[in-house]
C-alpha cells in the first residue's frame, strides 16, 4: 500500500513552517495522553481516516496547524482517493493472477510410491 499520502504531506510540511514539535501537535489536536496523541497523528499519516482517534485528529488539525479547513478536507479527499486508487489496484492484481476463479489452475496428480518393509531373513 501506499506510504506517502497527502495527508501525511500537509501535516509535516505544516510542523515544518510552525517549527512544532510532534508532542506540541497532539496538544493543538486536543490530547492529553501525548503517547496516544503521536499514535493517532502516526496512523493518520499512513492513511486512517477512519476510527474514532483518527476523527480527533482531523476534526482539530485545520487549527492545530493554523490552516483553513478547506485545505485538511481537500488533503483528506486526496488521500482517501489515493487509497481508494490503490485498492483497485490491488484488487485488479489479485483477479489478473488466479483470483479469477473460472479460469483455475489444474490439479496435477503425482502417483504415490509405497515402500513396503523388507523381510529380513537371518
Amino acid at each position: 500500500m501506499f506510504d506517502y499520502y497527502p495527508i501525511h504531506e500537509l501535516i509535516e510540511n505544516r510542523q515544518k513552517q510552525l517549527g512544532l514539535g510532534r508532542n506540541e501537535l497532539g496538544r493543538r489536536c486536543g490530547f492529553k495522553n501525548l503517547a496516544k496523541a503521536l499514535r493517532r497523528i502516526d496512523g493518520v499519516c499512513h492513511g486512517d481516516l477512519d476510527s474514532p482517534g483518527a476523527k480527533m485528529v482531523l476534526d482539530n488539525l485545520a487549527v492545530a496547524l493554523e490552516v483553513d479547513k478547506v485545505v485538511v478536507e481537500n488533503a483528506i479527499a486526496a488521500t482517501a482517493q489515493v487509497i481508494a486508487d490503490a485498492n483497485r489496484l490491488a484488487e485488479a492484481e489479485r483477479e489478473g493472477h488466479g483470483g479469477n476463479r473460472s479460469n483455475p489452475m489444474p490439479i496435477l496428480s503425482v502417483p504415490r510410491i509405497v515402500r513396503r518393509k523388507s523381510r529380513s531373513t537371518a
